[in-house]
Parts: C-alpha cells; structure tokens; sequence
C-alpha cells in the first residue's frame, strides 16, 4: 500500500514548454523518461534527476497542415514517441542519444557538488528526431503501443485498428514532404469525471486522475491518498483541484501530476508527490510482516512500539518510528530501491538498488557498502533478500546467471567475503525463510528446499529438494508470496527431502490466497487439494507459533478487513471428506474491519499495528502529507468468537495468556458492550455466556461498571438483570475493599434511583478515609453536592465523619498568642482591614514553654453559610493540637499554618517592607511538604497600595 508523505514539490518549466499550457505527461515503458506536451511542443524529461533532456517544437505551417497536438505515447522499445493531433493525424519522432553529457556540474574539493538518490551518475544527453506523419481514417481517439504493432480506436465506426509498427515506408509522409500521407483505414466529444489512470509497477497501486481531483487506491480497495476540489480551502495547489495526467516514477514512490487549470493555480503546473510504501510491496516475507517497515524515496522506517511498554504501544501520539536513511554514497548511483529487507529480530537492514546492495545494524548504527564499487555493478539482486540470524541470503544475477548468495554482518561486503554461493537454473522469483529451510520459487514454474546449515567454520546451504507447480500455477510470476507448514512429527523425525511432499503451502497469486494441502498419489507423485481461501487478498501473515488458540492461525487483508483462518494450517487435524474425495474446506472464522492499513500483527500484546494518511494545510497555501500510526486490540474478537460457538474452555485459555497486560480489562469491557449492544434488539443469546466468562477474572466488577457507563441507561436493565443487581454488586465491592470500583457503582444506584440517600456514599466515604484515598474522598464529596444542590446532603456526610468541628463559642475565643521565637510581622497591624474568605488562627489553651510545638492550634472555620460545597469541606478543615502533625486525611500539616512567607506585594525588591518597617522572616520548620519561596516582583507598588491586598 501506498501513502503520500512530506509536501508536493512544483517542476519549474523550462523553455520552450513554458511558452503554452502542457496538456499531457506519459511515462516510458522503463520508467525512466517521460514526455511533456503542449499544443505546439513536446518535451523529453529525466526523471532523475527530473530535468528537461530533449525538445522539439512545431512550426506555424505544421500545426496549420496536421493540427495541434492532442496526446503523445511512447512506443513499446521505450525510444519512440508518437503524436496524436486534432485532425487524425499521428507525428513520429525518434529519442537519440547524442553521446555527450547534456549538463556540466563539477565538482571541486572546496566546493563538492550534493547529490541525491539517483543523481550520481553521469547525465548523457539525447535530442528527438521527426521521422514523419502519417495520418488514420475515420478519427483517431487513442493508441496502444505493442511490440510489433499499434492498437489505434476510431470513432467511425467505432472498433479498433491494428497496423505495423514500424509503419511501412509508403504510409508514411516525410516531414518536408508536400503530398499527404496515405490513410489508415478504418465528430463530438464525451467528458468524463475520470481523466488518467496509472498502476504502480508492482500492481499494489491505482493512482486516478479527476477533474475534480485526484486519489491513490490499493489493490484491494483501500483509499491512500486523494485531494479534492473544495475540501481543502487553503490549499492553492492545482492538483488538488484537478489532475489532467499522472504517472508513476520508477520504485513507485514520486507520483508525478499535471495539474488542472483551475482559478487557484491557472498555470497548470507540474507536481511531484512523494510517496511512502509498504517494504511487502516489494519482497513479501515473513520478517517483512513481522514488522511494520516502511520503504521511501532515501530511507526506510521501522516500527520500534514493538519495543514499549503496553500504554505505549496503543497510544496513537507515541512517536515510535525509527528513520534509517540509505547512504547516499550508495542511493546516489543505485535509484531506485527495489528490495527492502529485515530480520526477525528488527536489528539489521538490507536494501537493494539497481545494482549491488548494502545492510544496517540498529547496534552500531551504521551501513556497509562495498569495499569495491565495481563488485558492487558487477550483479543485480534480482528474486529479494533475507536474513538468517547475522547472515544475509541474496538472489543475484551475475551475467545472465542466477545465484544464491550469502554475506555475513560481520565481514565487509566483497566478492572474496561470500560464504556460500549457490546456481540456480532460471531467476527467482521469490524467497521465504521458516526456521532455517529456505524455500525459493523460480521462473520455470520450480519450489526449491534448501537448508541452511551453519558450520563450525562457514555457512552453507543445501538442496534438500524441488517440486514443480506445473498445471497449478499458470504464470509464475504472479506470484506475490509463499510459506509453508511442515507437521511436527516430520520436523522431528522425518528426513528433510521429505518436507516439500508433505508441506501445506501456502501461495499468494494475483490476490488470490491459495491453501495447497498434499496427498500422496502414488510412489514418486504428490497430489495437492487446492482451496482459495479468499480473493483481492494485498497481505497474509502465518502464526506458526501463535498464543492459545491462535497458533497456525492465517490471517489475510483484502483492503476493507483482516480475515483470519483458525487452525488453518493445522495438518495433523485435516479430514477428508469420503464424498469428493478432498479435504475438508477451512471456513473463515474471525473478520475483523479496519480504519487503517495493517502492517504488523503483535500477537504478544493482543494489538495489530498499520498507518493511515493524514493531510494537514494549518493555513498554509500548500498542503503536508503525513503518516499516522493506527492500532486495533483484536483480542475481545477472538474471544467473542469462542464464546459464540459455546466454546468456554477456549475463551479462558486465550484470555489466560492476556491477562498480565495493563488494557487486559479495557479488552474484556470492549467485548462486553459489543455483546451488549447487538444483542440488545435480538434477544440473550450470548451475553449470558459473556457473563459467565468474566466472572473468572477479578476485574469483572470494574468491566461491568465501565460498560454500564459507556451504554445508554435504556440498556442498563438487561445488563443488570443478567449480572446481578447494582446494590449487590457494589456491597460486593466494599466486601472486596474495591473503593474506587464502588464509587463508580452509586452513579448507577443514583439512576436507577436505589441509592439510600447519602448512607452509601458516607458508608464509601469513612471507608476512603481510613484507606487515606484522598482523590477518592474529593470525588464522593462533590458527588454528594451534586446530587442534592441544596447542601443538606454533604454538611450531613461532614458532621457524621467529623471532617469540620463545629464553631467555637465566641465567648471562649482568645487571640492566639505568636509562637515562641517568632517575630511579629508587619501584616499583624492593627489598622490593617481584615481579609474575608482567610481562617482565623485560634487557641483553646496557652502554649506550654516546655514543648516549643504545643502552641499549635486549631484553625475554625466560619461555616455561616447554608450551603456547603465539595471544595470548600476539603479546605475547612480543623488540625488537632499534639506534636504538629495532621490527624486527618484532609487537613493540612501543622508548621504550613503558620510559616507561609509574606507576600511578594508588602516587600520591596530591597527588602524593605512597603508600611516601612524591616519584617524579619519567619522560621520556618523543615517539612517535607514545603515548596521553595515564592518569586519576588520587581515591579515597584505606587504610594497609596495597601500593603496586603
């Protein structure tokens, strides 16, 4: 799959196409040109770098005699180009090379020259050369070069036309020439919303042009990408309005766009739009789907969340993507990448160009690169590459020959450094890797078993058999990807040149997932029962050694939804059915829709891993693409599933292995209000056995609870009356000492109107308070206020539990004494206003010489108010006399009553306090609640500010 990156770049337009509007861009069959046309011109341009090599531009006289120019298309040898004009005429011209490089940039040492992927190599030039006209009766609509011949459609009557190509001398018109050309045997207009379509070499991806816009599908359906005209306002960019062309430019990750005349970009220019891929889209093995890995233009990106704690992995603002970029030294000569590669560990990289290769380790950080550039040209990786442990296994063509190759890590890459080379007969197609049995799938239709067996001293690989598909698989090459499942007795006591007959295979065709299970026919012969599994399939993954019920489990993404096969590959369990004489079919157990595209299953922590694209112009006039990382925790599926067929005992073995991750109830809530919700309208059927299955775990309570919450009220009485009722599941969790769980409980007792007026919440309240579950106590205070507003409910929970004393007689109140060693502050003025809303300090006793403590007090609190709200219970709080320390949860510690520095308003920056006299500061005890002072203002006050304010 196939995602826009970065922001879309602008292609300055050179002379002499800038003079007109380019109506029309093509891509050679290569890749590595493509040509620009304007009424009266065409351009030949490089795609890297993208630069203009070669033009042509038509005279006054030629567009009067053959019309203007409507479109161009390359011929099928990737030199010709072939004009198609208003008046039915087609222009021939011929791209020769002129043997001299078309740009001159030196180098010098103090000023080196910086180059990027595909920029190294010397730019040779080329010019265009007209090579006549010739001209189709009945209206030429379009072309499509063949190798020997053109495709031409006519308007009348409408069919298609085949002629030579080349075309012979005598229906073609020299270009001075005064006759006209001799017919091609064989007018109104249609629009259509669709104006170009462009596959992606590998044909993982659609690229649509729209008059309206433009959008990038995956094969199965999946949309990548897209911009349309009015979505996006600030955005002044054409092709987001409208694309007239578009192509692909080799390695599929630059889409090149022609842009629409529109009135927010009337220029109509030409857009280069960076692209992010899939590596499976280039080598689908199983490392590569074990990891989500990345492939773009200079880099590659692998996802580290494997790595992370739990919390860590499903929160989407995790940045956890790891930027390995290729070394330019090599991408600058070898562009584009055709092969991305790593190893089951996630440590070491190789990538692979046009020519040669190259490999990372995440340990060291570094790549290695030939020590040779010439061995470096001297092969191709042509079938993929893999890593087995430190050694890297590569398909290679070496003058027309075909090699298995392997490298080690720890060695520099060199010819004389090969460990092992191994010839194959016709090129590899594709490779997969299961343990240490390499299985290789070549051209000639041939699935080699190869062994690798490490050594004391080296490394090798040995042919323990082949196989041929002939009669099964129709074209070899479209193959996408295999794997295979040996039975476990033959791994353990069978001879490996027995594995390739015994094997469930597993082929991945053109989109088509194919389950190839063998039967033996005969001596030396091996019948296979074929099944496609599922079409439009753009990945598959294999869990051979899956958790639970998971394992030989495949599961397959056709564009809208993963579909997973339960025991799929599970041969030892295989009938077959005496009716037809075939095994059983294997039915799709479990699918699961997605909001993104998947990359990675981590069967581990419950949860599959895939991007989506996201487009984000923050008032810019141009738009930025970007990746953004999507999860799905796909365990309450699975144990839906299991429970739907009545399969208890299943369900708690899977669940058995989740249950030490931190969203393990978060996963058993999910499940219960998806039964919940659809079961709601068609009656019980699995939420009883839902029920059953929580009750095995301690977190049930807080699932029920937290379903309730999440669930319309109208819902709560099936809940309820299926798990039990509300009263008895919170006294069972007060028996428990689940507070916070019960806390949730009494909103549900309040709305189902079972609550005992205050009684519950002041029966959880004293329980927090002894717990010292502060947060707790806050919560259920101000639930109180919340659910009678007049008060009356919390100042009853306060008095029973003695959170605020009641007020002191005025009679007895005396004006607390300073303590001792203190000095008196310039706030204890007489004439100073009193300051509403602040406690007043109080004494009940004298203070004793003895204990320096002792004149602590108690600080009252005036409570004439006759409502009382859930903050202030917290604040008006009392703190008993006796050593200084609190004795309640809510009340403050002793020394903080009284060591408060003054306020940065009643002192100067020079110490001198505003009323004028020099406060001397208060000692303050040591506490370990005490934060530093606070920061003095140097802002001077003016002369008539109150001291305190």
């Amino acid at each position: 799959m196939y995602w826009p990156t970065s922001a879309a770049k602008v292609l300055d337009v050179p002379f002499p196409l800038d003079k007109g509007r380019i109506i029309r861009i093509r891509q050679s069959r290569k890749g590595n040109f493509f040509a620009a046309l304007t009424k009266d011109a065409l351009g030949v341009w490089d795609v890297r770098p993208t630069v203009m090599q070669a033009a042509v531009v038509r005279t006054a006289q030629s567009l009067e005699r053959w019309g203007s120019n409507v479109d161009v298309f390359w011929a099928n040898d990737g030199r010709g180009l072939i004009i198609l004009t208003s008046t039915s005429h087609l222009l021939f011209y011929q791209l020769v090379s002129t043997s001299k490089p078309s740009y001159d940039t030196p180098s010098t040492s103090t000023f080196p020259i910086s180059v990027g992927p595909g920029e190294g190599d010397v730019l040779m030039g080329w010019e265009l050369r007209s090579l006549g006209v010739a001209f189709v009766m009945g209206g030429c609509e379009s072309v499509l070069p063949q190798q020997h011949a053109l495709l031409l459609t006519l308007r009348h009557p409408p069919s298609i036309l085949s002629v030579p190509y080349p075309l012979p001398q005598q229906l073609v018109c020299s270009p001075g020439s005064h006759f006209p050309p001799i017919p091609l045997d064989g007018e109104g207009e249609e629009q259509v919303d669709v104006t170009a379509l462009a596959w992606t070499s590998d044909g993982y991806g659609l690229a649509v042009g729209y008059e309206k816009g433009w959008a990038v599908w995956s094969m199965g359906g999946r949309l990548g990408g897209w911009g349309l005209e009015g979505e996006d306002e600030a955005s002044t960019e054409g092709f987001m309005q409208g694309v007239t062309d578009l192509f692909w430019a080799p390695g599929n990750l630059e889409l090149f766009v022609l842009a629409r005349n529109s009135p927010l970009d009337p220029e109509e220019r030409l857009y280069s739009i960076p692209f992010a891929k899939s590596a499976t889209t280039g080598q689908h093995s199983p490392d590569n789907t074990r990891y989500a890995f990345l492939q773009m233009d200079d880099r590659v990106l692998v996802y580290r969340g494997a790595d992370q704690p739990d919390m860590s992995v499903i929160n989407p603002e995790s940045d956890v993507w790891q930027h390995i970029k290729i070394p330019n030294a090599y991408i600058a000569t070898n562009w584009p990448i055709r092969y991305a590669s790593i190893s089951s560990d996630g440590r070491l990289i190789a990538v692979a160009g046009r020519r040669g290769l190259t490999h990372y380790s995440a340990s060291s950080g570094r790549w290695k690169l030939f020590v040779d550039e010439r061995q470096e040209r001297d092969f191709i990786v042509r079938g993929g590459l893999l890593w087995f442990h430190h050694v890297l296994v590569a398909a290679v063509e070496v003058d027309r020959q075909y090699q298995i190759r392997l490298y080690s890590r720890d060695l520099d890459l060199a010819d004389q450094n090969i460990l092992h080379s191994q010839a194959l007969p016709s090129p590899v197609l594709v490779m997969s890797l299961l343990d240490n049995s390499l299985l290789v799938y070549t051209a000639d239709n041939t699935l080699y078993h190869f062994l690798i067996l490490p050594t004391k001293e080296t490394i090798k690989v040995h042919l323990c058999g082949s196989i041929s598909f002939q009669g099964i698989v129709q074209v070899p090459s479209r193959v996408r990807a295999l794997s295979w499942l040996v039975p476990e007795a033959q791994k353990q006591l069978g001879d490996p040149a027995d594995d390739l007959i015994v094997a469930t295979i597993i082929f991945l065709v053109d989109g088509k997932l194919m389950l190839l299970r063998p039967r033996r026919a005969g001596n030396d012969e091996v019948r296979y029962d074929m099944q496609v599994l599922a079409d439009r399939i753009e990945a598959y993954w294999t869990h051979l050694h899956g958790i639970g019920t998971l394992e030989n489990s495949l599961w397959g993404y056709d564009g809208s939804a993963m579909r997973v096969w339960l025991d799929a590959l599970t041969i030892e369990a295989t009938r077959v059915e005496p009716t037809r004489d075939a095994y059983e079919s294997v039915k799709e157990s479990v699918y699961l829709r997605l909001d993104f595209y998947p990359l990675s299953i981590l069967m581990d922590k419950g949860i599959i891993i895939g991007v989506d694209y996201e487009t984000s112009t923050r008032n810019l006039p141009f738009s930025v693409f970007k990746i953004q990382t999507g999860t799905h925790l796909f365990l309450p599926r699975f144990l839906r599933y299991h429970l739907a067929g009545d399969h208890l005992a299943q369900a708690l073995a899977l669940a058995a292995n989740y249950a030490d991750l931190v969203y393990f109830a978060h996963a058993l809530e999910i499940l219960l209000h998806s039964v919940l919700e659809e079961e709601v309208d068609s009656g019980l059927d699995t939420l009883p056995l839902v029920i059953t299955f929580l009750d095995h775990f301690p977190e049930s309570l807080d699932v029920v609870v937290g379903c309730a919450r999440k669930t319309e009220v109208e819902r709560w009485s099936m809940l309820f009356d299926t798990v039990g009722k509300p009263r008895e599941l919170f006294e069972k969790c007060l028996e428990n000492g689940s507070l916070r769980t019960a806390a949730s409980y009494l909103l549900v007792l309040h709305t189902l109107e079972e609550l005992d007026d205050a009684k519950d919440t002041v029966r959880l309240l004293r329980l927090a308070m002894a717990a010292k579950e502060f947060h707790l106590c806050k919560e259920l205070l101000r639930f109180l206020h919340s659910i009678d507003e007049s008060g009356a409910a919390l100042r009853t929970a306060i008095e029973d539990l003695g959170i605020v004393q009641p007020p002191v007689e005025d009679a007895q109140l005396r004006v607390l004494p300073e303590p001792p060693n203190a000095t008196p502050t310039a706030s204890a003025s007489s004439d100073q206003p009193a300051l509403a809303g602040v406690p007043t300090v109080l004494e009940s006793e004298a203070p004793s010489a003895a204990d320096p403590t002792s004149w602590v007090g108690e600080v009252a609190t005036a409570t004439a108010s006759a409502s009382v709200t859930a903050d202030s219970a917290v604040e008006h709080l009392t703190v008993n006399g006796g050593g200084g320390q609190a004795t309640s949860q809510f009340q403050l510690s002793s020394p903080r009553v009284f060591t408060s520095p003054p306020s940065p308003r009643t002192v100067d920056p020079n110490g001198t306090d505003r009323s004028g006299s020099i406060p001397t500061p208060l000692a303050v005890p040591v506490d370990g609640n005490e934060e530093g002072t606070d920061r003095v203002e140097d802002t001077p006050a003016s002369a008539d500010e109150s001291s305190v304010r």
